[in-house]
């Protein structure tokens, strides 16, 4: 789903988990990872602790953006109307 929100949202993401035991026999293999705004992986770590860096280039990002106008369909605010059934 990571990959989804970044490309929704035409921006970098960045997905981390924690790693190891949390408690009774339960483990977490901390897969973390970093995203471009056009779904691209750049980094990760699969399993276990570590360290992930990546080079961000916020001026392709925002051409990409300026491209691909989706984010003007936003709303700045919805309205919600309670419905009732009987």
């Amino acid at each position: 789903m990571t990959k989804c929100r970044a490309v929704e949202n035409q921006c970098y993401m960045v997905a981390l988990t924690q790693s190891g035991y949390i408690e009774d026999d339960e483990y977490n293999l901390g897969e973390s990872r970093i995203i471009d705004y056009k779904g691209e992986e750049l980094s990760s770590i699969m399993e276990g602790e570590g360290l992930a860096s990546a080079v961000l280039q916020f001026d392709e990002m925002y051409d990409f953006r300026d491209k691909c106008t989706v984010l003007n369909d936003i709303k700045p605010s919805y309205e919600v109307k309670m419905l009732c059934v009987k």
